[in-house]
């Protein structure tokens, strides 16, 4: 079937790459960037483990980590203990407050007898 309106020969549907002709400049602009594109996009899809340093220097780093994680665990224990000394003694001395004031409450019942 004909189209009713005719189109122009312009307005056909055409690839426009297959008749360009690609100039030695045009492909000489385009090489860097796709250099870089190329070079981002495969530093991008790198995992993080895999661009940290491996050699000598990483097992220091593993005892230096070790090291201060021991050191923060320690602290803790060390706070929870002084914590926790902290209410032993806040009870012992509720404790001896309750006993004064039954022993002062016993002594005045006696006088009153």
């Amino acid at each position: 079937m004909k189209s009713p309106i005719p189109l122009p020969p312009r307005a056909q549907l055409r690839c426009k790459i297959v008749g360009r002709t690609f100039h030695l400049g045009d492909i000489m602009k385009r090489i860097p960037a796709l250099v870089l594109l190329a070079a981002l996009s495969f530093a991008g899809s790198m995992h993080a483990k895999a661009q940290i340093f491996r050699g000598p220097d990483s097992e220091r780093q593993a005892q230096k980590a070790a090291k201060k994680q021991q050191k923060a665990l320690n602290k803790a224990a060390k706070k929870q203990q002084k914590k926790s000394t902290k209410a032993a003694k806040k009870q012992q001395k509720a404790i001896k407050k309750y006993e004064k004031a039954q022993q002062k409450s016993a002594r005045k019942t006696q006088r009153r007898v």
